[in-house]
């Protein structure tokens, strides 16, 4: 009896070969997803580091503008001192009145730090209050004198000023 193979029955050889083909199909279906999954990973992290070189420059860029208006404050400050010291050297000198520095308007100096005095108020002298002066640069007062004696803030402010009695 002769054994007549339908159409729907395979060969073995062609079962195999294609088992083969499957198994090897699966191979490198899972090697294209690792590498996919490898690119991925390289792309987020491509982009991860071109955030930080982004940010690097940004903080570069402030970094540069803070030191530019750092520049720009120190050169200003410089042109300030510069105009402080030319009009300190065209001012007239101050003068020594009532043991007080006075400058040629009458205006009271503070001894110590040199800077215009306006700031009044009362003050003990030996057993007696006089008006005094005081500086912000210190808490003492600076009490006017004249031949040894205390004498009025006020009183001594009037007779400062050039051309009063």
């Amino acid at each position: 009896m002769a054994l007549t193979l339908s159409p729907t029955h395979v060969h073995a050889s062609e079962l195999v070969g294609e088992r083969g083909s499957a198994a090897i199909m699966k191979e490198r279906l899972s090697l294209a997803n690792d590498q996919y999954v490898a690119l991925e990973r390289k792309l987020t992290e491509s982009a991860a580091s071109e955030k930080d070189a982004q940010a690097q420059a940004q903080g570069s860029e402030l970094k540069a503008s803070n030191l530019e208006a750092e520049k720009l404050k120190l050169e200003l400050e410089v042109q300030r001192l510069a105009a402080e010291v030319e009009k300190l050297k065209n001012a007239e000198p101050l003068k020594l009145k009532y043991g007080v520095y006075c400058s040629a308007d009458g205006t009271p100096h503070c001894n110590k730090c040199k800077t215009p005095i306006t700031n009044f108020g009362w003050a003990t002298f030996f057993d007696g209050q006089v008006k005094a002066m005081y500086c912000n640069c210190s808490k003492t007062p600076l009490i006017l004198h004249e031949n040894g004696e205390p004498v009025d803030a006020p009183t001594a402010m009037r007779a400062m000023v050039p051309g009063a009695a």
